[in-house]
């Protein structure tokens, strides 16, 4: 299995000459990528970099929820410790019990909402050093080579504080054993710090009089409607049977949207609102009913 890890050894035009060729050592965590447990990518990095937007606003298995502003990390756990035969034996490791990290994020209560969902997961991690380079490692699926993240369950903490703040946010990740062997076989490669796409903002419609709504942040219940106004399109909203609205129309004048036919609607995936040039914004799976009064 492959076990380099490419961009970080060498220098352009410099032989590999043995083990002081590859002086790169993972820096300060600054950001995290989530993925499925399941989510393999292109080993190259130019597919990789190339394709990060993509990855954040698709709806299938590749999808990534970028975590930024990771400002601290601790560790716990590891490799329980057994002792050696005989009175003086030292003790070894028994790779029963694997490590889990913290992840200590700079961020308020809508990210606590948005991680919380992943509590209990599977989920896979890929992080970010403060150099741009994101480290994961290889998984061989039918003979071929993928970059995935480290494999572990996930759980989002809020930790009260001394009072001056009221909660510190974490993200803990729980390995899974076989982290020892993904670790070994880490894989990693620059894609600068300023390719590291932002998450997405969970939106939901709100019922309004008979046939309309607004379109509110799923956090915080922000109107947004009249920010992106004529750019909201009929495919947008997806009825219960999971059929786009025939018509989706902006009213400046009271800033809502009429939609037809009536029903019970609520806002398309990411992929869907960026096609329509609508960025950043992400469909959360609530339905309002826009054929009835709120």
């Amino acid at each position: 299995m492959l076990g380099s890890i490419k961009s970080n050894c060498g220098a352009m035009g410099t032989p590999y000459t043995g083990i002081g060729s590859c002086p790169k050592k993972e820096g300060k965590v600054s950001a995290l990528l989530i993925t499925g447990k399941n989510a393999l990518y292109p080993m190259e990095s130019e597919d990789f970099v190339s394709g990060l937007s993509g990855y954040v606003t698709t709806a299938d298995a590749l999808k990534m929820y970028p975590i930024k502003g990771v400002v601290g990390m601790t560790i716990n756990g590891g490799e329980i410790n057994a002792p050696d035969l005989g009175t003086y034996g030292g003790p070894v490791p028994t790779n029963l019990t694997a490590k889990n990290i913290a992840y200590q994020v700079d961020a308020g209560d809508c990210l606590y909402k948005e991680i919380s969902k992943f509590n209990k997961r599977k989920m896979r991690v890929l992080r970010v050093d403060d150099e741009g380079f994101v480290y994961g490692t290889v998984v061989v699926r039918d003979g071929k080579n993928y970059f995935a993240g480290f494999e572990a369950t996930l759980y989002a903490v809020r930790t009260p504080t001394d009072g001056s703040t009221a909660y510190n946010l974490s993200l803990y990740a729980y390995y899974t054993p076989s982290n020892e062997s993904e670790e070994k076989n880490m894989h990693a490669f620059e894609v600068g710090l300023p390719n590291v796409p932002d998450g997405l903002i969970g939106v939901a419609l709100k019922a309004g009089a008979t046939g309309t709504a607004s379109v509110v942040t799923a956090c915080g219940g922000e109107d947004i409607t009249a920010e992106y106004g004529d750019k909201w399109k009929a495919n947008m909203f997806i009825n219960d049977s999971g059929t786009a609205a025939i018509t989706a129309t902006f009213d400046s004048a009271t800033g809502l949207l009429s939609i037809a036919p009536a029903g019970k609607y609520r806002v398309a995936s990411a992929s869907v609102l960026e096609a329509g040039d609508i960025l950043g914004l992400d469909g959360v799976g609530e339905y309002a009913d826009v054929s009835a009064s709120a």
